[in-house]
């Protein structure tokens, strides 16, 4: 999956979670007292079942996840700015376990938005309204990537595209949409 990483990208580093697992002798750890513990406090059934069972997030654990970084100039004041655009590239094993996982995320942020489809692309997307963050994922591919904030009109805070009244973001902008991080564009 590292030939999804951006062309652009400054930096970048990865990591196969199964080998770290395996390093960390997970098994072991999930049943030690002070992990039990800490999951008990929690109380979460979904997040006890995730840490204890990392293959049911539905990403390939046996694959390098991919962690990058881009540079943008953004507008600070009158003056132009480098600062980073941050990602990562994650194989998919179970596509239906990722976007259950994801759907369920979203209903406990409470966050207002779904799961959309691109037909075209061949994937699926989630953009947060006003949030600085992009994810998008294939049956192959997640791709998330959070966008820096900059100031617009005056107003800190708002990521590029977004309309100041909260309406969402600029059509055809796909700086705030998945199409720019998915493979060939999202087409």
């Amino acid at each position: 999956n590292a030939k999804y990483l951006p062309a652009d990208a400054v930096i970048a580093f990865s990591v196969e979670p199964g080998q770290l697992l395996k390093k960390a002798d997970h098994a072991k750890l999930m049943k030690s007292k002070p992990v039990a513990e800490v999951l008990e406090e929690l109380g979460n059934e979904m997040i006890t079942n995730l840490l204890t069972n990392p293959e049911e997030s539905g990403l390939a654990m046996d694959q390098p996840m991919h962690l990058y970084a881009q540079m943008e100039m953004i507008k600070d004041g009158d003056e132009e700015v480098p600062m980073p655009r941050v990602g990562i590239v994650a194989g998919v094993k179970d596509e239906a376990k990722l976007e259950k996982l994801l759907g369920t995320i979203l209903k406990l942020t409470g966050a207002p938005v779904e799961i959309t489809a691109n037909e075209e692309g061949g994937y699926k997307q989630i953009v947060v309204p006003g949030a600085p963050a992009a994810l998008g994922f294939n049956k192959d591919v997640m791709i998330m990537a959070m966008l820096p904030i900059q100031e617009t009109d005056g107003e800190e805070g708002e990521t590029d595209g977004e309309d100041p009244d909260g309406g969402g973001t600029d059509e055809g902008d796909s700086d705030n949409s998945c199409d720019a991080f998915m493979p060939d564009g999202g087409k």
